[in-house]
C-alpha cells in the first residue's frame, strides 16, 4: 500500500499526464488505484472488499497489487530520467559502468588498444565527477591491462592509485553517512548540544581527510557538517560564507548538485539571513526549497514552518492563516509526528494572539471560529503534552503562547502562570545560548506577575533593548514574532481596556 502511495504522488508530482490513457476507465487497476490515492481505502483488506467484495485477501487481489505496482514503476522509471529527476551523476555513473563492462570482455579477449582507450575516456569522466567507485574499477582494469602486457612498471604505478582510490571511497562514505547521521536527529526546536559537539568532532576528521586528499564531496559533507555545527551552537554568522562556499562548489562541480545538497544549502542560507534581519533574501533562499518540494513527501512541512515564521515578521497574516489551512487540510497532516503537530498549534496560537492583539482578531475568527472560546486553551495543554522534553525549544513557545492566550481571555490567572514560567526560566532558560528568547521570556513571566501594567512593559521593553544591544542577531531561532514588535503589541489591548 505505501509503494503505490510513494509512486503515485511522485507521479501526480512530476508528470501527471503520464496518467491519462494509463488505465482503462472501466478496470479494476484503475479502481484500485484511484481508491488508494484518495485515501478511500487504507489496507489491503479494505481495497479487497471494495473491489472483490470480500475482505479476506485473495489470490486475485495480490496479482492486481502487483501489476499495478509494476505499471506504476514502468511509468516512473520512463519518466524520471527524462524530466531531469535522476541525478546528474547516476545516468553518467552507468554509462561509465556499461563503458567498463565493454573494456573489460574486450580484455579477455586480448584486445588492448581500445579497451586502453574506453579506459582513460572513462578516467577523465569519473575524475571530473567525482566518482572514486568507478575510478576503482578504472584503477583494477588498467593494472590487468599492464600485467596481460607484462609491464610491472605501470602496475606497480596503478596500483599505487587503486589504494589511493580505495582510501578516498572509503572516506568518502564515511562523510556521507556523517551527513546522514546528523540530519536523522529527532526534529527538536531547541539547539542541540549533542548534534552540535557531534558535527564539530566528525567536521574535525573530515578536515583531516580533506587536507589529504581535497574532493569536491568531501568538501560537501565538511561544509554539511560545519552548517549543522554552527547552527546548534547559535553561530549563525557563520551559516552565510559557508553558505556561500557550497554555492561556488556546486556551481563548479555540478554534478555534485543532488536535491538534497541543494535543499541543505538554501534552507540554512534562509535560516542565517533569517537571523540576521533579511527576510526578503531568506524568502528567496526557502522559494527554492519549497519548489522541489511536496506535502506527500513531508519535506514542505518543514519549510512552511520557516515560511509561516517569515510571514509572521512581515505582518502578511492572510498568507500566514492560509499556510495553516493547507496544513491542516492536506491528507499527510495526520502522520505527522505528534510533536510536529502540537508546534502547528503553538503557532497558530501566535498568529491568533498577534492579530487579536493589533485588532484584527475578528479577521482571525472567522476562518478559525474555534479560537473564539477559552476552551481552545485547554485543547492546547492537550495537544503539547508530546513536546514537555523540548524545554529550550517547542515546549518554551507554548509556554509564551499559552501566557498571552489566558491573558486576553482569562487574565485573572496570569499572576500565578508568570510565576511558573519565572521558574521554569531559572531552572531551564537562564543559561539559553539564545539571548533575545532568553531576556524576553523572563521579561514576559515578570511583566504577567505585575498584571501586565503598562509601566512594567515598557520599563522592560527598554531594558531589552538595551541587554541586546551588542548581539549580533536581529531574530532567534525561536522567535516567531519579532520581540520588539511584540513589547508594543502588549500595549494596545491594555489602552483599550483603560
Amino acid at each position: 500500500m505505501k509503494r503505490i502511495l510513494e509512486l503515485g504522488n511522485i507521479i501526480y508530482q512530476h508528470f501527471p499526464t503520464v496518467l491519462e490513457g494509463a488505465f482503462r476507465s472501466d478496470s479494476k487497476l484503475e479502481q484500485l488505484f484511484s481508491a488508494i490515492m484518495s485515501g478511500e481505502v487504507n489496507s489491503d483488506e479494505e481495497a479487497s472488499q471494495l473491489i472483490y467484495e470480500q475482505a479476506e485477501l485473495g489470490k486475485k487481489y495480490f496479482m492486481l497489487k502487483r501489476n499495478l505496482i509494476r505499471k506504476l514503476w514502468s511509468l516512473a522509471e520512463d519518466q524520471l530520467g527524462s524530466a531531469g529527476l535522476v541525478e546528474p551523476t547516476h545516468s553518467q555513473e552507468e554509462d561509465c559502468r556499461r563503458k567498463l563492462a565493454t573494456s573489460k570482455a574486450l580484455l579477455n579477449l586480448g584486445v588492448y588498444e581500445n579497451p586502453e582507450k574506453i579506459l582513460m575516456e572513462v578516467q577523465e569522466t569519473a575524475e571530473e565527477l567525482c566518482l572514486s567507485s568507478v575510478m576503482i574499477e578504472v584503477c583494477q582494469q588498467f593494472i590487468l591491462q599492464y600485467a596481460l602486457r607484462k609491464d610491472p612498471e605501470q602496475v606497480l604505478a596503478w596500483e599505487h592509485r587503486l589504494r589511493k582510490w580505495n582510501q578516498i571511497s572509503t572516506d568518502e562514505g564515511s562523510a556521507r553517512n556523517f551527513v546522514l547521521m546528523a540530519e536523522s536527529r529527532p526534529a527538536w526546536h531547541s539547539l542541540n548540544a549533542q548534534i552540535a559537539q557531534e558535527a564539530s568532532d566528525h567536521a574535525a576528521l573530515v578536515k583531516t581527510w580533506l587536507d589529504t586528499h581535497p574532493t569536491p564531496v568531501l568538501e560537501m559533507a565538511w561544509i554539511c557538517l560545519k552548517m549543522y555545527q554552527c547552527f546548534n551552537k547559535n553561530e549563525l554568522g557563520q551559516l552565510i560564507p559557508l553558505q556561500q562556499r557550497m554555492g561556488a562548489l556546486v556551481t563548479q562541480h555540478p554534478a555534485l548538485a543532488s536535491y538534497t545538497d541543494i535543499e541543505t544549502w538554501h534552507q540554512f542560507a534562509a535560516k542565517a539571513f533569517r537571523a540576521h534581519g533579511n527576510l526578503d533574501e531568506a524568502a528567496h533562499h526557502l522559494q527554492v526549497c519549497m519548489d522541489l518540494s511536496d506535502y506527500r513527501f513531508f519535506r514542505l512541512f518543514v519549510y512552511q514552518e520557516t515560511n509561516f515564521d517569515l510571514l509572521l515578521k512581515q505582518q502578511d497574516y492572510a498568507g500566514a492563516m492560509q499556510i495553516v489551512e493547507d496544513i491542516q487540510t492536506v491528507r499527510q497532516y495526520k502522520y505527522l509526528w505528534i510533536a510536529d503537530k502540537a508546534a502547528w498549534q503553538i503557532r497558530t496560537a501566535f498568529l491568533y494572539v498577534v492579530m487579536q492583539m493589533s485588532g484584527q482578531g475578528e479577521w482571525f475568527l472567522e476562518r478559525f471560529p474555534e479560537w473564539e472560546s477559552s476552551q481552545i486553551i485547554h485543547e492546547l495543554d492537550q495537544t503539547c503534552k508530546s513536546i514537555t522534553v523540548d524545554r529550550q525549544g517547542y515546549q518554551m513557545q507554548y509556554q509564551m503562547a499559552r501566557l498571552l492566550l489566558f491573558w486576553l481571555k482569562m487574565p485573572e490567572q496570569v499572576d500565578n502562570i508568570g510565576k511558573n514560567m519565572q521558574a521554569f526560566y531559572y531552572r531551564h532558560l537562564k543559561d539559553l545560548p539564545e539571548l533575545r528568547t532568553r531576556t524576553f521570556f523572563k521579561s514576559l513571566s515578570e511583566i504577567a506577575i505585575k498584571d501586565f501594567d503598562k509601566q512594567v512593559i515598557l520599563k522592560k521593553r527598554r531594558k531589552f533593548i538595551e541587554q541586546v544591544a551588542d548581539y549580533p542577531y536581529t531574530f532567534d531561532h525561536n522567535e516567531l514574532v519579532g520581540f520588539e514588535r511584540m513589547f508594543d503589541l502588549m500595549i494596545h489591548p491594555i489602552s483599550t481596556r483603560s
